[in-house]
């Protein structure tokens, strides 16, 4: 389902949960960045999860499966930085943050 009246297109909400999944950058509302288990080990985790996962099934499919992988990634990629460039503008800790979490998707690779 998606809001209704007076919110943001684009945006999933679940009842009595808010606004959960954003198909367009942007900061949610009473969040402050990186206070989170998994954004302390990387900074777009669900971005590396969904990475991972489809280049699983792509190998498990035929290794030409994996360059839909590859445009994905470079599709994230550009997202995660304007999103970065986003958050930076909105909280002034976000650039200490970047530099204490150092890795965007994967803990560790990248």
């Amino acid at each position: 389902m998606t809001e209704r009246g007076g919110g943001s297109p684009g945006r999933l909400v679940v009842p009595h949960a808010g606004p959960v999944v954003q198909l367009f950058p942007g900061a949610q509302e009473r969040r402050r960045p990186g206070h989170g288990r998994a954004v302390r080990l990387a900074r777009h985790p669900i971005y590396g999860g969904g990475l991972t996962l489809f280049a699983g099934i792509s190998l498990a499919v035929g290794l030409s499966g994996l360059a839909g992988t590859a445009v994905l990634a470079v599709l994230w990629w550009h997202k995660a930085r304007l999103e970065e460039r986003l958050l930076s503008e909105r909280y002034p800790g976000y650039g200490a943050y970047m530099l204490q979490v150092r890795r965007r998707f994967v803990p560790g690779l990248i």
